[in-house]
């Protein structure tokens, strides 16, 4: 975070200064979602008013919980006094019924699962970023709208590019990559193989769902990935491959269809 300075002589009105978001505590191995719970599934109550009495740390749950038979998952949460419970379910994720205070939520045991997407643990991809997030979630609904998106990781950064992805020491990250993301040059769509191939027609999977749009007197074919048809090394001889690419328009002819 850039070093804070003091501006007080350009200040006019009260309570004028720089306003940081309060940063929860990281627990190795663990995906914090912040304002959500993991209702019933209580094993004990492990930090509160009633026996036993503690006034333990997120880490300190988190030994507890990994030591603790069948425990997946523990809550951080605030009503009148803190209190958490350790947990045998990681899921289903639902909200608090009210605004908790800053950083209360639910500590699950590795990466948690995100529609569309697949999840990988300890890992990342370094660069390509188009933005942070705050939240898994708000990175999951901001990477699903963009289609220049390939994936994110659990720190809310989400990115162009999905890989390759490195080793990270970081074990409590995790990286999420788009399901429906064809990589340029392939013939896969990942993370599952999938050659062009004929198939008996099914309308229900994304696998055989592409539109045609016109371009000139021709026409583009593209998958739901966005990626067009695309004739290797633009070659002419028969028996060339046929890839999925990223679409380059009109001038490029070698993935320009016509109907004869």
């Amino acid at each position: 975070m850039t070093p804070l300075t003091n501006q007080i002589n350009y200040m006019t009105q009260p309570c004028m200064g720089f306003y940081a978001k309060v940063a929860c505590p990281y627990v190795l191995g663990y995906t914090f979602i912040e304002q959500d719970d993991v209702q019933g599934f209580d094993i004990n109550l492990v930090n509160g008013v009633a026996p036993p009495v503690g006034n333990k740390t997120v880490n300190d749950l988190a030994i507890q919980c990994n030591s603790t038979p069948g425990c997946q998952s523990f809550n951080w949460v605030n009503w009148d006094v803190p209190r958490s419970y350790l947990k045998t379910a990681t899921g289903p994720i639902t909200a608090f019924p009210s605004q908790q205070r800053p950083c209360m939520g639910i500590y699950v045991k590795g990466c948690q699962q995100v529609a569309g997407y697949t999840s990988t643990a300890a890992v990342d991809h370094a660069g390509d970023d188009i933005d942070r997030a705050w939240s898994i979630a708000a990175a999951a609904n901001n990477c699903t709208a963009d289609s220049s998106c390939k994936g994110f990781n659990s720190g809310g950064y989400y990115k162009r590019v999905a890989s390759p992805l490195q080793a990270n020491a970081d074990e409590g990250l995790c990286f999420y990559t788009k399901k429906h993301w064809v990589a340029n040059g392939t013939r896969h769509l990942l993370p599952f193989f999938a050659r062009l191939q004929l198939y008996g027609c099914n309308p229900s999977p994304a696998a055989q769902q592409f539109t045609i749009t016109p371009v000139d007197d021709a026409f583009a074919i593209k998958s739901i990935a966005g990626k067009a048809f695309d004739v290797s090394d633009s070659s002419t001889n028969a028996g060339a491959r046929i890839q999925l690419w990223d679409f380059g328009g009109s001038s490029q002819t070698n993935q320009l269809w016509y109907i004869q």
